[in-house]
């Protein structure tokens, strides 16, 4: 299902004012007592890292074009965008590119809901791929790491971990068909001479 671009845009904006008030609320796995860092027992693997940790998994592909989907499951278009990654990734599996998707939502003190929360959301979207939760870290943190405004927002790596693109709601061509076309030009043999996309840089 292809969400409207409009509507990221949209969506993504209420994001951010929601962000900016539960930012506060934001803790650590190892603050919650009895549950500790790493993948959970489910069938759908969500795991819990911290900023720096996440930026480790992620240099583990390098060799490997990489699509990274920023999502969180207090906004319509933060879920939404998820059902997006699940298309891109049947489309470029077998050109070899790796869709990663990346929970922000500030992990509070009723942990074990949340958790379920954000399983339900990877479940009903049928995510296949690696799941990550950013536990350990904070809006201003991952924001300026990867250079997004807010969720819902796809960052996409060239196989040398540099940005090509960024898409997030202040993108007025925030749309599935523009992801798409950026993940095309770290594919050789699929890219589009002309694009619009320039590398960014780390």
């Amino acid at each position: 299902m292809d969400v409207p671009r409009q509507t990221y845009v949209s969506f993504g904006l209420l994001t951010v004012l929601i962000a900016a008030t539960i930012a506060g609320v934001g803790g650590s796995l190892s603050r919650v007592p009895g549950v500790s860092a790493g993948t959970m027992s489910t069938d759908v693997e969500l795991q819990a890292v911290g900023d720096m940790q996440l930026a480790k998994e992620i240099q583990g592909f390098r060799g490997k074009p990489v699509l990274i989907c920023f999502w969180a499951s207090y906004s319509i278009a933060g879920k939404a965008v998820l059902i997006d990654a699940v298309s891109l990734h049947k489309d470029f599996r077998e050109d070899g590119i790796v869709v990663l998707s990346v929970c922000v939502d500030p992990a509070d003190n009723d942990f074990t809901a949340l958790y379920a929360r954000l399983i339900r959301a990877l479940r009903a979207a049928k995510v296949t791929f690696p799941s990550f939760w950013l536990t350990e870290s904070n809006a201003d943190t991952w924001t300026k790491r990867w250079r997004v405004l807010a969720p819902p927002a796809f960052v996409v790596l060239d196989k040398n971990g540099n940005k090509v693109a960024i898409f997030d709601p202040t993108d007025r061509d925030f749309g599935i068909e523009e992801v798409r076309r950026a993940v095309k030009m770290t594919v050789p043999e699929r890219g589009e001479r002309g694009h619009r996309t320039q590398v960014i840089g780390n």
